[in-house]
């Protein structure tokens, strides 16, 4: 697919949600208030303000792109003044259609054990996008049990939150694969149900149909190895799928209900 139809694609994911646009003046984001980073961006805390509604403690991922030395750069969408088939676009595309496609299946799956998608920014100049939900005070599933010494009630119900979220991906229509579940993608909310956060790597199951979705990047496999099953790590070529899913969703409940970490199966496979 050439880079115009996939350019097309990001554009209209972003037209169809465009009612979760978040205004500028609607964040509000300090010195100072990075709470997590990763691969592909940094997570801060800030506070959404929406008309006459009280203040409310989110947190927004800013997402990076990675330049071809492998340096993290200002996230930055193709201009309409720019021709689809520049050098800049080539270079920033998988960048583009990982956000969009993100953006879409996460504003598509609405559960109590998922992390809502409060909203989007995307400046004027694309060079800002921005991803809004819910602060969880919490942390994650991990740093909870840690921290508190959560006892096995507590840990088996966050194991029943977790398969119960999952669930809900795989039978959704279409079915969501996650493509990143471990117990640090694993919020605890202000009423101690667990939630799964982060659809980067998220994809629908029937985008290996043979209409392609302008919104895949590439096949190499990313993602945590601790939690991969081997047939991530053996093939060539393959992808994250709904099996693949269930192997992380072993590893993470077996880590969060025994408190015990997981050994990769790139060392089973040795």
């Amino acid at each position: 697919m050439n880079g115009f139809v996939q350019n097309r694609a990001v554009r209209e994911t972003l037209q169809q949600l465009s009612y979760l646009f978040l205004q500028p003046e609607e964040l509000i984001i300090g010195n100072g208030s990075q709470i997590g980073s990763g691969g592909y961006g940094e997570v801060l805390l800030a506070k959404l303000r929406r008309g006459d509604e009280a203040e409310l403690d989110v947190a927004v991922k800013c997402v990076w792109a990675v330049g071809t030395r492998g340096d993290r750069e200002r996230f930055a969408m193709v201009s309409s003044a720019l021709p689809p088939f520049s050098t800049y676009y080539s270079r920033h595309a998988p960048h583009f259609q990982r956000f969009a496609r993100e953006l879409k299946v996460w504003a598509t799956v609405k559960h109590l054990n998922v992390l809502p998608l409060l909203g989007f920014y995307l400046s004027d100049s694309c060079e800002i996008a921005q991803l809004v939900s819910p602060f969880k005070a919490h942390g994650n599933v991990v740093e909870y049990i840690k921290r508190t010494g959560a006892g096995l009630d507590k840990r088996l119900k966050f194991v029943q939150d977790i398969t119960a979220g999952l669930g809900f991906l795989h039978n959704h229509n279409p079915p969501v694969c996650h493509g990143d579940l471990k117990p640090t993608n694993v919020l605890v909310t202000d009423g101690f149900d667990a939630v799964l956060c982060d659809f980067g790597l998220a994809s629908f199951a029937n985008d290996a149909s043979a209409v392609p979705s302008g919104l895949t990047t590439s096949r190499s496999i990313k993602g945590s190895t601790r939690y991969m099953g081997p047939e991530l790590l053996l093939e060539n070529e393959t992808k994250h799928t709904l099996r693949s899913d269930v192997w992380a969703w072993a590893c993470t409940t077996f880590e969060v209900g025994s408190s015990s970490n997981v050994v990769s199966a790139q060392l089973l496979i040795l």
